[in-house]
């Protein structure tokens, strides 16, 4: 369970965090990924919390923060998780990022100090921009097709967490995590889809390649397996940045968080001793 939640605010978005751990505890961020929530993550940032201080951001448009019509660009990120820094005077916090968070954890680190920066899972998909602009208009069809924009009452919500996999006694969980729950009964996600198309139409112009030279401090690049994030990709990162390391999670698909929590967190303790 977190320790204490609030809100910090850029250009009058209002952006909703959660904290975890003890205050003199090693500062550390973590950005969640696309259609997701901080709350999604609650396991492994309560793991992190019994040595570091952790605090999750609900990205704009997800969560329990704003969800503006416009401001969807990679930059509008970057600039929320810069005002958490300063909100909360952070100095040189370690950056952890999944998937979407990854990809905001990296660029911040080019343009910002950071002690150090972890990667899970950041898509391949995003650094190939050139054919990005063709590609992910179908994955964001593929994933609207998966997923319904809201569901007629809890038992519906019930019957499609178990279609996806999710484990009975976690339903409610999932549920709480990821759905509110209108006056009329239905249940609706908790990030924006508007949000979610803009963010993945805008980031698809971006050249990414161009930021990561400038990426100097320390950085851990995590991919699963059976994931999203494709070796050869994961090593031309690790060629470029001169302080970085590439690890393999075997069997794990895109939430090597929740595939195998034990080895991820392993692997990340093991990074960040080193940096001290």
């Amino acid at each position: 369970m977190f320790s204490k939640e609030g809100c910090v605010y850029n250009n009058k978005v209002s952006l909703h965090f959660y904290e975890w751990g003890a205050k003199d505890g090693l500062p550390i961020v973590f950005l969640h990924g696309l259609q997701a929530t901080a709350l999604h993550y609650e396991e492994f940032c309560s793991s992190l919390a019994r040595k570091y201080r952790v605090f999750a951001l609900d990205f704009r448009g997800h969560g329990g923060s704003d969800k503006p019509v416009e401001g969807y660009e990679l930059f509008d990120y970057i600039s929320d998780v810069r005002a958490l820094v300063e909100a909360l005077k952070l100095e040189d916090p370690v950056v952890i990022g999944h998937s979407l968070g990854a990809i905001v954890s990296m660029v911040y680190a080019a343009e910002y100090k950071a002690m150090a920066v972890i990667a899970m899972e950041a898509p391949s998909i995003v650094f190939h921009h050139t054919t990005a602009k063709v590609t992910i208009p179908f994955f964001l069809l593929s994933i609207k097709l998966k997923m319904p924009n809201e569901f007629s009452n809890r038992e519906e919500a019930v019957r499609y967490f178990r279609k996806a996999g999710v484990e009975s006694h976690e339903i409610d969980r999932a549920i709480i995590r990821n759905l509110n729950v209108r006056s009329n009964g239905k249940l609706t996600w908790k990030f924006s889809w508007p949000a979610v198309e803009k963010t993945l139409k805008n980031i698809a112009k971006v050249d990414l390649w161009k930021f990561i030279p400038k990426i100097k401090c320390p950085v851990l690049l995590i991919r699963g397996e059976k994931g999203l994030f494709r070796e050869k990709d994961a090593k031309k990162l690790a060629e470029i940045i001169p302080k970085s390391q590439m690890i393999k999670i075997k069997e794990a698909e895109h939430d090597v968080f929740q595939d195998n929590l034990n080895e991820v967190l392993m692997q990340i303790e093991s990074f960040l001793t080193k940096l001290k």
